[in-house]
């Protein structure tokens, strides 16, 4: 389980999907390959926002944000506890806590996803346990839900549309199946309004199973992500599948092709991309292996292509208001094409830096008007596309 194979075709894409189709310059990723480290300072290739989140007795959240939009900011805590957090996206004041986790009509067994759709002022929070989504008001008012459909289970649920969702429909027991596509779906009322299917051939899943010689037979699954929305269109990927495609309006383009095929492989490699900002089109290995000893394992690696070079790096990506260290990490749940990533700052560790000399420009400002036991400091990482200020 010790050996990576993967290898990637990339389409290059300059702006929009549509453009994709015009283009016929294809461009070899072989990540066997040494390939080597480059570093970026996060603020040359993306706008950065903090956001000092309002702190009282009503309002302790532990900063897992679920969803950004123009005016809002939605976090949770981990989705047990069943709070809702909303705070304003400029201020980061506190505005409301809605709490629906219970049994019976309008209530959720667990906040898994939450949707925020600003334009329709409603909130879907998709309920894994429940098989259901569940629509709310701003105000944590109960309007409707709709069941998952037929035995499937919904995963990366994004706004698409003004009337539609998108989302990963998967079917257990390891999420893939010849079944599973991803799909658009009625806000309204839940109904399939068109499936965006992927090719497969043949079913490999990322999850992991083994013998321990105390525990037994063991199942391990790790964090992946099949859905990022970009400026140009959403890049689409299954674990199954040798092609990553770009969708928009336009339709279903191929954007990557790995090679050798992922079921070829004796010691699985999965590839997904993440985030793109400018020309960096941010992804990661996963590595199927598991220490028995330790029970860890799922070994990443993260990677970039530049569009503009062709060029392939090992990634390292540091926040240039931290001095010395401020290494932040892309292998992270993407949320729109405008926010493309949200990384928390717990405020302990902020005025352990600011103690230390470590910290400059904005960070340094906020971090002054900390308390220990504040809620944490968001920063945003903001699309510099003119078209999404």
């Amino acid at each position: 389980m010790k050996k990576i194979f993967v290898s990637a075709f990339l389409l290059a894409i300059v702006a929009s999907c549509s453009q994709l189709k015009e283009k016929n310059d294809v461009r070899t990723i072989d990540v066997e390959g040494d390939y080597p480290k480059k570093d970026y300072v996060l603020q040359e290739i993306a706008d950065v926002e903090y956001v000092k989140l309002e702190s009282n007795d009503e309002f302790v959240t532990n900063g897992i944000v679920k969803s950004v939009g123009e005016n809002i900011i939605v976090t949770v805590n981990g989705g047990v506890d069943g709070n809702i957090f909303l705070f304003d996206r400029t201020t980061g004041k506190a505005l409301r806590k809605i709490n629906k986790k219970g049994e019976g009509g309008g209530y959720y067994t667990m906040a898994n996803e939450i949707v925020l759709d600003e334009k329709n002022k409603e909130l879907f929070v998709v309920d894994y346990p429940a098989r259901k989504i569940f629509v709310y008001n701003m105000q944590g008012e109960y309007k409707r839900h709709f069941p998952f459909v037929d035995e499937s289970y919904y995963k990366f649920t994004y706004d698409y549309s003004q009337e539609n969702l998108m989302t990963y429909k998967h079917y257990p027991p390891f999420d893939e199946s010849e079944k599973s596509a991803h799909a658009l779906i009625s806000k309204a009322d839940g109904s399939i309004v068109q499936e965006i299917g992927i090719p497969v051939g043949g079913i490999a899943t990322p999850v992991f199973m083994g013998m321990h010689e105390k525990y037994g037979e063991i199942t391990m699954g790790p964090s992946y992500y099949l859905t990022a929305p970009t400026a140009g269109g959403w890049l689409l990927s299954r674990p199954s599948c040798d092609t990553l495609y770009c969708y928009s309006e336009d339709g279903r383009v191929p954007f990557l092709v790995r090679t050798p095929s992922i079921h070829s492989m004796k010691s699985q490699v999965f590839l997904y991309p993440t985030v793109k900002l400018g020309n960096c089109i941010f992804m990661y290995t996963q590595k199927k292996e598991v220490d028995m000893n330790t029970l860890k394992g799922f070994p990443t690696e993260e990677l970039v292509y530049d569009e503009v070079t062709g060029e392939v790096y090992r990634s390292s990506v540091y926040n240039d208001d931290i001095i010395e260290g401020g290494g932040i990490s892309f292998v992270t749940e993407p949320l729109n094409e405008k926010i493309v990533a949200c990384l928390p700052y717990d405020a302990a560790h902020l005025l352990e830096l600011l103690h230390e000399g470590k910290l400059r420009g904005d960070l340094k400002r906020t971090a002054e008007t900390l308390e220990e036991e504040d809620n944490p400091v968001l920063m945003l990482v903001k699309n510099r596309d003119k078209s999404y200020k």
